[in-house]
């Protein structure tokens, strides 16, 4: 038993922390490692398919990044799961507002989980857990629509960069520089964050029917990321929807495409609600992609553009 009242002499020493009563600098009271283990911690959250971090809508795919968010060997179940998601991968679950929601994918670095697609409120908290360790609570704004289109970086999408859209023309064939899209044509890209449906589905769930659409019409957006319109290119009347088999926060999305103004048939294509409700902002365009477009010859042929 130690009687009296003393102070304490605290020093770093070769990765341990010392502690010595000032009564004798011999007297060690206490000596222990520094090293804390770390546990999970949040850095960061965005659309799962642009890199964006305005904020989470109903039914979107998003993406958290920080550390010990799950196992070194990550388990990625795609766009087209087997079966209905599940709410904890890999011994990791994500919380919102303290409900676990479901997990498409998850590594050490980083979760990608479908947001629900009732929200309430102007915000969300958000937190990864991993057994008995929790991480720290990340307050997320709630808004209408957050739009992203899948590009080629996906999983790790960039929003700084202006990455190549996944992209589709009526045939099927992906569109590349080499298989360039025809100015006028109708092409397939592919969307998360366009918020609510016309139908009420869970979250995390397959889609099982084309007729799942988003409540709100999108068009396509010309321009860079700082060019908030108009420019408008009407979408096909047709609109988007969901692709069967594949999880249900993703929609098909079919564009009109215009001539390039570049010498290789590069254009920028962003897509934003039709119609902006009060308060819309940057938030409501998805970054821009790229895509090829070429011209058509006076034969109907597609002249690619290099």
């Amino acid at each position: 038993m130690l009687d009296g009242c003393f102070s304490v002499k605290v020093a770093h020493v070769d990765s341990e922390i010392w502690a010595a009563s000032d009564q004798s600098e011999d007297a060690l009271l206490l000596r222990v490692p520094d090293t804390v283990v770390p546990g999970p911690r949040i850095d960061r959250i965005f659309n799962a398919f642009s890199g964006a971090g305005f904020g989470v809508s109903p039914g979107s795919l998003m993406t958290l990044r920080g550390v010990e968010l799950g196992p070194v060997d990550g388990i990625d179940l795609g766009l087209r799961p087997a079966n209905v998601l599940p709410t904890e991968l890999g011994g990791t679950q994500v919380l919102f507002n303290r409900i676990p929601v479901h997990i498409i994918s998850v590594s050490a670095n980083q979760v990608t989980f479908t947001a629900p697609y009732r929200l309430e409120g102007t915000s969300a908290a958000l937190q990864v857990k991993r057994g008995e360790q929790s991480s720290n609570e990340l307050l997320v704004p709630v808004v209408e629509a957050n739009p992203g289109i899948l590009a080629a970086d996906f999983p790790s999408p960039d929003p700084e960069s202006l990455p190549v859209a996944i992209a589709r023309k009526q045939d099927g064939t992906l569109i590349t520089p080499s298989n360039p899209a025809p100015a006028g044509s109708t092409v397939w890209i592919y969307a998360t964050g366009l918020g609510a449906t016309n139908i009420e589905v869970p979250s995390g769930a397959i889609a099982t029917t084309e007729a799942l659409r988003p409540a709100a019409d999108f068009r396509e957006a010309a321009g860079l990321p700082s060019t908030y319109g108009p420019f408008p290119t009407p979408l096909d009347p047709s609109g988007a929807r969901a692709m069967i088999g594949f999880v249900n926060s993703v929609f098909a999305v079919p564009i009109v495409v215009r001539e390039s103004g570049e010498p290789n048939g590069r254009t920028l294509i962003r897509i934003t609600p039709a119609i902006q409700t009060r308060g819309a902002s940057r938030r409501s365009y998805s970054p821009a992609t790229i895509l090829y477009v070429c011209k058509t010859t006076q034969t109907g042929s597609c002249q690619a553009q290099q």
